[in-house]
């Protein structure tokens, strides 16, 4: 599967299960974050793109997981620097519920793709370090937990390449302008998650 199809799914996947309810999560108060506390999980996040590449081998297979969460800390802190939407905002005004729409997204969407790869003539065989005995469909069982943060990860870059294309091209870039101006379920996903 290429990104072409698999961010789309995320994403219509998230639009789902908010127009369903299930994410909904709103607190009463948010987190407070001083703006010089955005550099630590942007830190934090070049940590963990650059220790799997720069430690040995024998501990940098173990460290895989490390990048996909690498993504979502260096690029949240940008995005919420522009201005533009991001986790630590939704987290700053008590707003979860997008937050878990694409947890959940990732999870229900990693099942279905492992149940079909598993099916699959040509497919995906996972070689981890670590346990190979513990599969479900061809993937190690800790390795659905890689899912949700994935999902995360796709609605970080994605927020970051609209902020990127506003700062490039001087507007607000949107893959469709339809309904732009509101943000509903049962809207256009790439529309109503920004």
């Amino acid at each position: 599967m290429s990104f072409a199809s698999i961010c789309p799914a995320v994403f219509y996947t998230a639009d789902l299960i908010s127009a369903l309810g299930f994410s909904r999560d709103k607190r009463e108060a948010g987190y407070a974050f001083r703006p010089f506390r955005h550099i630590i999980p942007f830190l934090l996040g070049l940590a963990c793109l650059t220790l799997p590449l720069l430690a040995p081998p024998r501990i940098g297979g173990y460290l895989f997981g490390a990048v996909w969460v690498g993504f979502i800390l260096v690029l949240d802190p940008l995005n919420y620097s522009w201005g533009g939407r991001s986790l630590l905002r939704d987290l700053e005004q008590g707003e979860t519920s997008r937050l878990n729409a694409f947890l959940c997204s990732g999870l229900v969407c990693g099942i279905l793709w492992e149940f079909w790869n598993y099916w699959a003539s040509a497919k995906w065989i996972y070689i981890f370090p670590i346990w190979q005995n513990w599969k479900v469909f061809e993937m190690p069982v800790p390795g659905f937990l890689g899912f949700p943060p994935f999902a995360v990860e796709c609605l970080v870059m994605y927020d970051f390449l609209l902020g990127l294309g506003g700062r490039v091209f001087g507007h607000e870039c949107r893959l469709n302008e339809k309904n732009s101006t509101t943000e509903s379920a049962g809207t256009d996903p790439f529309v109503g998650h920004r």
